[in-house]
């Protein structure tokens, strides 16, 4: 369902308004995809007693198109919070996240993934390299190639900070049922593809006068 849960999982994010007023447009199977997990927290809810009433698909669409962002925005803390713990940027700690998940080890897919320049990403590399976060190492296959490894030395720390979130995470899904995770699954998954698309058709726009600060607080 990529051309319906794609683009208003983009919108979401940033503008969920524009997703609420859109639900009269979408198909029933939508709702339920994006219903899967609030409808769980209500029924789930210590408030919840004697008679429940399931909420309307509409009901369940609207609450997970305000809560998209929400989350969104508490990961993006969350993953700040760490990197300051760390001592590394953001985007140092996404790279590590990367390389150590198992997600690429290429030079030039990290630097796709990140949205950096090949010469952005190289400065990146060598930050990283300073601080004992990875290294670069030659291509077991292809000498003439470079892949980026994750050192030990703080792959333990960067566990332990992320192990609490991991736990409530888990602890969450083992709650879900086959349809509520494939639900989940499809709903994420199309998202992220979603977020690929819309990164970039931005980045291909022309680009177009920067907002700038005036007295006041107005926008010219």
């Amino acid at each position: 369902m990529p051309g319906v849960v794609g683009p208003t999982c983009a919108s979401a994010i940033g503008c969920p308004h524009l997703l609420v007023k859109s639900l009269d447009r979408l198909p029933t199977g939508f709702a339920t995809l994006t219903a899967s997990y609030c409808l769980v927290q209500s029924l789930s809810s210590p408030a919840a007693s004697g008679t429940v009433r399931l909420p309307h698909q509409r009901e369940l669409a609207t609450a997970a198109a305000l809560a998209l962002p929400r989350f969104v925005s508490a990961t993006v803390r969350f993953h700040t919070a760490v990197a300051d713990r760390l001592g590394v940027t953001p985007a140092e700690l996404h790279c590590l996240q990367l390389v150590h998940s198992g997600t690429t080890d290429s030079p030039t897919e990290l630097a796709r993934l990140l949205g950096m320049t090949t010469g952005a990403f190289t400065r990146l590399l060598d930050r990283m390299e300073r601080a004992r976060l990875v290294e670069r190492a030659p291509d077991p296959a292809d000498r003439r190639r470079l892949r980026v490894r994750a050192l030990p030395d703080r792959m333990a720390e960067l566990t332990e900070l992320y192990a609490p979130l991991a736990q409530r995470f888990g602890d969450h899904l083992a709650g879900f049922d086959r349809r509520q995770l494939t639900a989940l699954v499809a709903f994420l998954t199309d998202g992220e593809h979603a977020a690929d698309l819309a990164t970039t058709e931005v980045t291909a726009a022309p680009a177009k006068t920067r907002l700038t600060g005036a007295p006041g607080g107005a926008l010219t």
